[in-house]
């Protein structure tokens, strides 16, 4: 029996990056057992919810679990890296893409995106993708970004958070400031590494503008409840 993806670690406080797995993970299982619903004859989902249940059953310690979904997680953001603006833009290039993501591989997505499937099944097929894709974009930044950088990031975050308790509101924050303030407080050469991984060793400069942009998302995020952000609207 399948104890689901949200156990995957009773041990220890929940971090960052497990609320982000356990985000990711439990909306793949939401995925997984819709495609089932929509495509029943189909042998591969049958084989893929049984694979996903089986790592998450209760037979797995939580360590066995969470190393489960940060395989989940990490396949996907490798397998997706290429085509992460193609689901942006809701592209049906991508079914067609070289090579071909795995998941849409294992799953006939491609075969099954027909002029007949239903435009709402359509959609929501979409919306797992970019929330999918989103939380392992999120999960690789989260796991490059220096821990003294991170911290200051959340603790800038958690004050966002109460002021958005008190009634305060995201549009009346300066990001630009914001991003400054948390530039002051960072640990210059913690940074220039950080820069040089990402960039793989400066050859690839655009890749600083989608991580800044996604960490400046993130400053949305934290200290809220990333299941909640996260939650697909059945």
């Amino acid at each position: 029996m399948s104890t689901g993806p949200t156990e995957l670690n009773e041990q220890k406080e929940e971090s960052n990056t497990d609320t982000v797995l356990l985000s990711f993970t439990s909306i793949l299982e939401q995925f997984i057992t819709q495609m089932r619903t929509v495509f029943p004859e189909c042998p591969k989902l049958v084989e893929l919810q049984t694979g996903f249940e089986s790592n998450f059953s209760a037979e797995k310690t939580s360590e066995e679990r969470r190393e489960k979904a940060i395989n989940y997680i990490c396949g996907w953001h490798e397998d997706f890296l290429e085509v992460y603006t193609l689901v942006a833009s809701e592209d049906e290039g991508l079914f067609q893409a070289s090579p071909l993501p795995a998941f849409l591989e294992t799953t006939d997505l491609p075969q099954k995106w027909q002029p007949t499937l239903h435009v709402d099944t359509k959609a929501s097929i979409w919306e797992f993708l970019k929330n999918l894709c989103n939380l392992a974009n999120m999960y690789s930044i989260y796991t490059q970004v220096p821990s003294n950088m991170m911290n200051t990031i959340q603790s800038k975050a958690m004050a966002i958070a109460q002021t958005l308790e008190t009634g305060g509101s995201l549009r009346n924050i300066n990001i630009q400031e914001l991003a400054v303030d948390i530039m002051r407080d960072v640990d210059i050469n913690e940074l220039q590494a950080f820069a040089n991984t990402i960039t793989n060793g400066g050859t690839d400069i655009s890749k600083i503008q989608t991580m800044c942009g996604s960490l400046m998302n993130m400053l949305g995020t934290q200290g809220l409840d990333m299941r909640q952000v996260f939650q697909m609207n059945q």
